[in-house]
């Protein structure tokens, strides 16, 4: 059985304040306390890119490492060094891994994590693979026009990277999935290099829809809600 051994993360020391961001908007704090919950936003600086990141977060996981047993490297961007080559692969030469290792990038946003989770863990099953690192990092501030008040106030820069074992501390069971491509296809997206999103539609996608597959999940696992103690939500 494939589980999670371990998991670190970076976040970039350089933060920006949305307080400064509001007032330019019109906006009072009260609406960032309220509706946001974002006060300060961590912004990478000018020397850091999404494979500096990734390596930084690995340094906080790298003492649980063998990376002479490292079968395989996935990495979750929408926003890579490069559109060619893959960022895995700039972290397989930064690394110094096996040609062996199989590598690959997962073009996902929100909804990356848990995708790439059940994709390498399935990936790894399949081959007969016993160790792999599933890498996060999402430079948004690239993409993000700061005249948006839609998106500025909310998307900031971070990697994380999770190391993937049999000698696991946590083990995923099976998850449920849901796409809206038909209304949602462009709620989210990057028009000549500029992120727009239509706030409200995702608001109420999640708002409606989330709650749903929660109970579909509680049901398959035949568990009622108040045998949950936390739920912890992506905003």
């Amino acid at each position: 059985m494939i589980g999670i051994v371990g998991i670190a993360g970076y976040i970039p020391e350089n933060r920006v304040s949305n307080k400064v961001l509001a007032k330019e908007y019109g906006l009072e704090e009260r609406f960032l306390h309220d509706k946001i919950g974002v006060l300060n936003r961590s912004i990478m600086d000018k020397s850091e890119t999404a494979l500096t990141m990734c390596l930084k977060a690995f340094e906080e996981l790298k003492h649980q490492v063998n990376i002479e047993k490292i079968d395989v490297v996935a990495v979750v961007t929408q926003n890579p060094d490069y559109s060619v080559p893959h960022l895995s692969a700039l972290l397989h030469k930064e690394l110094g891994l096996d040609k062996d290792t199989a590598c690959f990038d997962i073009s996902l946003g929100c909804s990356g994590y848990v995708y790439g989770l059940s994709i390498l863990q399935s990936f790894m099953l399949c081959n007969g693979f016993k160790s792999g690192l599933l890498f996060t990092a999402d430079p948004y501030s690239r993409i993000v026009d700061k005249k948006d008040k839609d998106t500025a106030l909310l998307f900031g820069d971070a990697a994380s990277v999770t190391l993937l074992g049999e000698k696991a501390i946590f083990y995923p069971k099976k998850t449920l999935f849901g796409s809206d491509g038909v209304l949602g296809w462009d709620s989210l997206i990057c028009r000549n290099q500029k992120l727009e999103m239509n706030g409200r539609q995702v608001f109420n996608f999640a708002a409606t829809e989330v709650p749903k597959q929660i109970q579909q999940l509680l049901t398959r696992e035949n568990l009622d809600i108040q045998e949950i103690d936390l739920f912890i939500l992506h905003q």
